[in-house]
């Protein structure tokens, strides 16, 4: 997970995912690529992109009901309703740390 964070393959999420008390660490920056992100401020030096935080926070709400109302396991599927409201299949996976990794099935 350390060298797909450093290659830009996982976003780190987990202080977001922490206050809402989920056990989440990493998501794919395709499943943020599906509007999750902001372009860059004008004049940005670097370019960056910005998280699109209230529209995150409800992808871990969403997994969040999933982890509790479902039977334990490595991987759950699902559906939720996008940020411009398309539908998206997705895929909650633990990881090595114990967590849960949040991708579309096409990342795996």
């Amino acid at each position: 997970s350390a060298e797909a964070e450093a290659d830009g393959v996982l976003v780190d999420v987990s202080a977001y995912a922490r206050g809402l008390g989920v056990p989440v660490t990493f998501v794919t920056a395709a499943f943020l690529a599906q509007g999750y992100l902001d372009g860059a401020p004008p004049g940005s030096p670097d370019g960056a992109l910005r998280l699109r935080v209230p529209n995150l926070l409800d992808v871990l709400r969403h997994v969040r009901h999933v982890l509790r109302t479902q039977p334990a396991d490595w991987l759950y599927t699902t559906t939720l309703e996008g940020p411009d409201g398309q539908s998206l299949r997705v895929w909650i996976e633990q990881n090595e740390t114990g967590t849960y990794t949040v991708l579309r099935p096409e990342d795996y």
